[in-house]
């Protein structure tokens, strides 16, 4: 049975304090998972000196065991981590799915939406109040910002923050509210309560600006769907093989004309990346016209220089005509 909620308590939210970053809590389907995988890519070098980390297996069994990893000081997900070492070993397999710990909300015309602790905050309902007016009863009383994918406690049905309640939690295993006794296996998300549809359903309609700073200003529920398709302010990645360079739109679109990472197709109907282009056609493109290195002519495309060969009246030196003789 859905049970109203009492008044607000500031008092709590000056004594339970949300932690910098937050044990991950699988039971509560990961939508408030908030690490910010890029710092744990400015110190992987430094991890991987002090712990040894021999092919990332140490790094992987530290993030299994939901152990606290040095230099980012905080517990990361195996899937963050596995995202991690990708970037380092293998980014075109991340541009290959729907989403990653670097494109949390998707593709734009192929390319990942690049991902930001702010963006994922906000699209996520931490750090991010309304721009319109709201019932009190719509906030989450620790942090008093809307109660956005909120979880509610099933003995009293007050909700929060899943990362503020569970900070205070990790001081006092107590409701903040009314003060019984808790764990974060007696909540559900607030979606899933049928007794709080209106209470979702209201939180869902609050509008909130854009994190990426555009201007705009949306529902909640669009949110994630308006960074992804709409915000002309986000960065997006390369569409091409591996490369790593991210941008605005325009940005973007004209570093893809010129990529080298990019598959292009020679005059010869060979695919090869870009880069490699210009020594295919130095060296092997058949297409290509080159000068006979006997006669010195120039101008001959190379896959018809055995036939020239046949007319050629330049001097061969010596030490090739002995090899064909031997």
């Amino acid at each position: 049975v859905f049970v109203p909620h009492p008044p607000a308590r500031p008092q709590f939210h000056q004594h339970f304090h949300e932690p910098k970053m937050a044990a991950p809590e699988p039971n509560l389907q990961g939508s408030d998972e908030l690490v910010d995988v890029h710092r744990l890519l400015a110190t992987m070098d430094r991890i991987g000196e002090r712990l040894q980390i021999n092919d990332w297996s140490g790094l992987r069994n530290l993030a299994a065991q939901g152990r606290i990893i040095p230099g980012v000081r905080a517990r990361l997900s195996t899937p963050v981590v596995e995202d991690a070492i990708k970037y380092m070993q293998d980014f075109q397999s991340i541009k290959a799915q729907p989403k990653s710990s670097f494109h949390t909300c998707g593709k734009r015309d192929g390319r990942m939406v690049a991902t930001s602790n702010r963006i994922d905050n906000a699209i996520s309902g931490c750090g991010v109040d309304s721009v319109q007016d709201y019932d009190a009863e719509l906030q989450c009383n620790i942090c008093l910002n809307p109660a956005f994918a909120g979880v509610m406690i099933n003995q009293c049905g007050h909700h929060f923050h899943p990362r503020c309640l569970r900070g205070a939690l990790s001081a006092v295993a107590r409701c903040p509210e009314c003060r019984a006794e808790v764990t974060m296996d007696d909540v559900r998300p607030i979606k899933d309560v049928k007794q709080a549809r209106f209470l979702w359903q209201s939180l869902c309609a609050l509008r909130v600006k854009c994190p990426a700073d555009c201007g705009t200003h949306v529902k909640w529920e669009s949110l994630e769907a308006h960074v992804r398709d709409d915000c002309h302010s986000v960065e997006m990645f390369c569409r091409h093989g591996s490369c790593k360079t991210k941008g605005g739109e325009r940005t973007i679109c004209a570093h893809e004309a010129t990529c080298g990472e990019a598959l292009v197709e020679c005059q010869c109907g060979q695919f090869l990346l870009r880069k490699n282009l210009p020594k295919h056609k130095e060296d092997d493109c058949p297409m290509e016209r080159a000068s006979c290195k006997y006669c010195k002519k120039e101008g001959i495309q190379r896959n018809q220089m055995s036939k020239h060969y046949s007319e050629c009246t330049g001097a061969v030196p010596m030490a090739e005509v002995w090899k064909l003789m031997t």
